[in-house]
């Protein structure tokens, strides 16, 4: 009895162990199959406004079914795949559909001005597995070329280039050209030729002599084609930089009106404008006293009755030319006072008889009107 139940006891032991081999042995593994390639292939530039890198690929993807995803390349030699330049795109298309993708942006063609290259699209499963199709379609490309021009930048509109002094002329350019010929204009007529210099944007000039006045420009000349050419904006010449400094009233004086008063003033003007500002109740213009007035320095001024009295009025003397001229303010404010008033009759101890007629006389220059208050003991107005 005891022999029966080993016997027993190791069949079940072997059948323990043929069990346990069967489960770790793993499954045969099965051969994965790309899905076919995408058909009707085309490719070009996206737009006709875009730059030339920008293109637009178009297809039918694969109806099988694994097809995930589509990846292009990009080889500069018919036959060869080239370099992948896009992968993970029309994700989600059912398979069989027609699609596309755009933009793709080939950043390959920014570096040469023209060329051919061959694109090969293919489609990916979800594993990564690649259809083996070799069908390439190419695209050629020659990069817009700028046309050349040329642009003065400075001398600005009003500058004052004083003669001797070292200015800076400034221009930019499109294409490629390597020699500006530059020519001082005025009033659109050559009178100097300035040479001819490096296309670098920039020239530093001596200011000529001999030149002086308003209507200059300088001519900026492409010398590989003088047909391309551009003027800076008008500008003067000066043996000296214009000045003008008010030098009364300057702050603090207290005219009268009625009176007369000189203002003054330095400046290189041919011709100045004479106006009063009043900063009350804020900045503001009052009235030209003399426009286009000779520059002797000087003139004579009444300030009449249509001004309002105030302490906080300045001259202004400007420049008549009609640009880069030099202006200049009283430093400070000055005043504009009433004038005082004297009674010259009666003036004390006259015997006036009711009934009788008398002169009262005054001085008040500049005053349109007066009232007159006779007092006695009590103020009771009478007004003439």
């Amino acid at each position: 009895m005891n022999t029966k139940k080993k016997i027993i006891f190791l069949a079940s032991v072997l059948f323990t162990v043929v069990t346990v081999g069967f489960l770790i042995t793993p499954p045969q593994a099965h051969a994965q199959v790309p899905p076919s390639g995408p058909t009707n292939i085309s490719v070009g530039q996206n737009t006709s406004s875009d730059p030339v890198d920008t293109l637009k690929f178009d297809y039918t993807l694969p109806s099988d079914s694994n097809y995930y995803s589509i990846s292009i390349y990009r080889s500069t030699v018919l036959g060869q795949l080239g370099t992948r330049i896009l992968a993970g795109a029309s994700i989600g298309y059912s398979p069989g559909a027609v699609t596309g993708f755009f933009p793709v942006i080939d950043t390959y063609i920014d570096t040469q001005s023209s060329g051919t290259v061959y694109y090969t699209v293919r489609a990916v499963d979800i594993n990564g597995n690649e259809s083996t199709n070799t069908d390439q379609y190419s695209y050629s490309w020659v990069t817009p070329t700028t046309a050349p021009s040329i642009t003065v930048i400075s001398p600005y509109v009003g500058n004052i280039w004083v003669t001797g002094s070292t200015k800076l002329i400034t221009w930019t350019s499109t294409g490629s050209f390597d020699q500006v010929g530059l020519t001082l204009m005025q009033n659109d007529v050559a009178v100097l030729g300035l040479g001819t210099v490096s296309n670098t944007g920039t020239h530093t000039l001596t200011v000529p002599t001999g030149f002086i006045g308003s209507g200059y420009k300088i001519r900026a000349v492409n010398m590989s084609d003088n047909s391309i050419f551009d003027d800076s904006a008008s500008f003067s010449i000066s043996k000296i930089l214009p000045s003008t400094t008010v030098t009364s009233p300057n702050g603090g004086e207290q005219w009268v009106l009625g009176q007369s008063y000189t203002i003054t003033w330095k400046s290189t003007a041919s011709q100045v404008r004479v106006s009063l500002y009043s900063s009350e109740p804020y900045e503001r213009f009052v009235k030209n006293i003399y426009t286009f007035l000779t520059n002797t320095g000087s003139v004579v001024w009444t300030p009449d009755s249509s001004l309002v009295v105030g302490d906080k009025y300045r001259i202004s003397i400007t420049d008549e030319a009609a640009t880069g001229g030099s202006s200049d303010f009283s430093d400070s404010h000055f005043s504009i006072v009433a004038a005082p008033i004297t009674v010259i009759s009666p003036n004390g101890g006259e015997q006036w008889v009711t009934g009788e007629i008398h002169n009262i006389a005054w001085n008040a220059q500049g005053i349109d009107s007066v009232t007159l208050w006779l007092a006695d003991f009590a103020l009771f107005p009478i007004t003439w």
